[in-house]
């Protein structure tokens, strides 16, 4: 199912996916106090392939809330994304960054999408048209980036235009510190607040 719903996402929105071998972005070493290494550590221990989706966001989300606050960028979480209901570009992302000052709703630009699910995957159809969703959303051609993960397995993604760059290779959470460098290179850094 998730190989016909990843076709009919292409071809809605014309996206031409494209596989990868080098990283999409060139991400700096991210320096990870010790203290919260060893708690995602702790936490990672309680994932297991047969672990539920819940278990799995959670998990995510603890890593997620610590890179956005350390960045000082905004993360929302499972609320509603309603971009183009005329073409179906209306739901519910897991996480989402957005790189404005403001947090009271979303505002442009999102920078990055993230879904956690069971399978990887199952997660890249769902991540492409949020993707998509995002890149309308901000009306600028910055690339927007996507992460399908299991919370045990991360893959990343790029938009650009109509160009999908998918990276080959699937991280495995014991590449910790080169997975959170990845995310903080693709959420960006902050804008002025005006």
């Amino acid at each position: 199912m998730h190989d016909r719903l990843l076709k009919l996402v292409q071809q809605q929105f014309a996206l031409e996916i494209h596989p990868v071998r080098s990283p999409l972005v060139v991400a700096p070493p991210l320096e990870i106090p010790p203290r919260v290494k060893e708690y995602w550590e702790y936490l990672i221990q309680n994932v297991t392939p047969t672990s539920n989706e819940s278990t799995r966001r959670w998990i995510v989300g603890q890593l997620l809330l610590h890179l956005a606050g350390t960045l000082q960028l905004r993360l929302f979480i499972g609320g509603p994304f309603e971009v183009d209901p005329t073409c179906g570009l209306v739901g519910q992302c897991d996480y989402l960054v957005s790189r404005s000052p403001l947090n009271f709703r979303i505002h442009p630009p999102v920078s990055l999408i993230v879904e956690v699910k069971r399978e990887i995957k199952h997660g890249l159809p769902h991540c492409l048209v949020e993707m998509a969703a995002a890149q309308l959303f901000n009306a600028s051609p910055e690339p927007i980036y996507g992460v399908s993960t299991t919370g045990l397995q991360w893959q990343f993604l790029k938009l650009e235009g109509k160009v999908v760059s998918l990276e080959q290779k699937v991280y495995p959470i014991e590449e910790l510190d080169t997975i959170t460098s990845i995310l903080a290179a693709m959420m960006g850094t902050p804008l002025p607040f005006d």
